[in-house]
């Protein structure tokens, strides 16, 4: 039963790093400004930041299509590639794929307890990402 709780812990915490990169990505390509009309929106409508938003990400989607129409697709799609997954990674297919974002690569590598194994596998995504 503790390992369940700590994988719903585990995954919680993936979670959050990903939205916090997403968001963060949101932001970079569309501005502060642009951000705060959206979650305005997204306030009015359904009662819900961008984070929360980007969880139920429906209603992330309906109101981006408010603002951008049918670009809103190809944003979605930056904000997704740009920060967290190397464009190229996604070209060569799903085995090799990098992560950008450090905190979120480093959360991944958590769950490998040994520290020589986990000191071995950041020095590769390191390298990886230079």
């Amino acid at each position: 039963m503790e390992q369940s709780t700590n994988n719903v812990e585990n995954w919680s915490a993936l979670k959050e790093l990903l939205v916090s990169s997403i968001q963060k990505s949101i932001e970079d390509n569309l501005g502060k400004s642009t951000l705060n009309k959206i979650e305005c929106r997204l306030m009015e409508l359904h009662h819900f930041s961008v984070s929360q938003s980007i969880e139920e990400f429906s209603k992330f989607d309906g109101v981006l299509r408010e603002f951008f129409g049918a670009g809103a697709t190809g944003l979605e799609s930056r904000f997704i590639q740009n920060n967290i997954i190397k464009t190229e990674s996604l070209k060569k297919g799903f085995g090799n794929l990098t992560v950008q974002e450090q905190s979120l690569a480093k959360e991944f590598l958590k769950p490998f307890a040994e520290n020589d194994k986990k000191m071995l596998l950041e020095l590769f995504s390191i390298k990886q990402l230079v």
